[in-house]
């Protein structure tokens, strides 16, 4: 219930954090070829949130655990998309 709620706001800021880690990489020949959605002032007023990150950071257990339940999933249903929202493993979805 408590995901379904946060969802929304989940993908959002999921979508900000790709658009930032766009924004900031070298491999980037041009500014222009960048989603222009995220501008230096929304990076700011993003940054000025106390405690906010851009990098969600994962121990290896983490990665690992969910790395072994996509195989899992893999393994029951012949692929690897996983849909949202999984019900069974919220988190590969």
């Amino acid at each position: 219930e408590r995901l379904s709620a946060t969802r929304p706001l989940y993908d959002w800021l999921k979508l900000q954090r790709h658009r930032y880690k766009v924004y900031t990489s070298k491999l980037i020949v041009s500014r222009l070829e960048v989603d222009d959605h995220l501008t230096e002032e929304r990076i700011h007023l993003l940054e000025k949130i106390p405690n906010f990150i851009w990098q969600e950071s994962w121990t290896e257990s983490q990665w690992e655990t969910c790395f072994e339940e996509l195989l899992e999933y893999k393994k029951a249903f012949g692929n690897c998309n996983v849909p949202i929202p999984y019900k069974v493993k919220p988190e590969l979805g």
